[in-house]
């Protein structure tokens, strides 16, 4: 048990992907992290979209060209395992029942079943080229501070 102090108590969550793990810790906030690696993502990336995601992603998704096919999906994924995770449920819940969009820029949520957008904060994590990563939560805007030795 950790102790409550005047800001809250600590939470976390983590995630792994072959031999790395990452973990967020919180104070008053239940953090969301995924991690995936780019290699282990070999299957038919859209047909996978097109069972389990949004149909607005699967979409999407079908607009990019061969190559960066698996980089935008795993970005999806990340992003949404990572609110799944922050709101409590998981996989479980549907992650046909979020909806992110990821371009150049930040990930944006588009849509959450049950949830107040404006609740959730989502950031993209750049550990490296082989990996992609994800972190949400829902409440006040936090400063994201990041340690992480991925060589």
């Amino acid at each position: 048990m950790l102790p409550v102090g005047r800001h809250g108590a600590l939470r976390f969550n983590w995630s792994h992907s072959g031999e790395r793990a990452l973990v967020a810790v919180a104070r008053s906030v239940q953090p969301g992290i995924d991690l995936e690696h780019r290699a282990r993502r070999t299957r038919d990336v859209q047909a996978l979209a097109r069972r389990f995601f949004a149909e607005a992603e699967a979409t999407a998704l079908a607009r990019c060209d061969d190559a960066g096919r698996p980089l935008h999906f795993l970005r999806l994924w990340t992003a949404k395992e990572a609110l799944l995770k922050a709101q409590g449920r998981g996989l479980a819940f549907g992650m046909d029942r979020v909806a992110v969009s990821v371009g150049p820029g930040a990930p944006e949520l588009l849509a959450f079943e049950g949830e107040a957008l404006e609740d959730w904060h989502l950031k993209e994590l750049i550990c490296d080229e082989a990996w992609v990563a994800a972190l949400a939560w829902r409440g006040q805007p936090m400063e994201v501070r990041w340690r992480g030795d991925f060589e």
